[in-house]
C-alpha cells in the first residue's frame, strides 16, 4: 500500500499536481512514518506549494535518516 501512494504521489509530482502529491505522500507517511521516498516527495510538494518551512523540516528529517546527520545546537 506505501508503494502504490509513493507512486501516486511521483507521477504527481511529474504531472505538477502538487496538492495531490501531497496528499499521497502524507498518506504513505501515515503507514509508515519512517519512509524516506514519501517523506522526499512531501517535501518537493510542500515546495512547490511554498510551504517552505514544513517543506524544511521534512527535507531535514529526511536527511537525517538517509544520512544519519543530525542539526548541531551551539550553546
Amino acid at each position: 500500500c506505501v508503494s502504490l501512494y509513493n507512486n501516486l504521489a511521483h507521477v504527481s509530482l511529474l504531472n505538477n499536481d502538487f496538492a495531490n502529491a501531497l496528499r499521497h505522500s502524507r498518506s504513505a507517511l501515515k503507514i509508515d512514518e519512517s519512509n524516506t521516498k514519501a517523506l522526499f516527495r512531501r517535501g518537493k510538494a510542500q515546495k512547490e506549494l511554498k510551504n517552505y518551512d514544513e517543506a524544511m523540516e521534512d527535507f531535514e528529517r529526511w536527511e537525517m535518516l538517509v544520512l544519519g546527520v543530525t542539526k548541531w545546537v551551539w550553546l
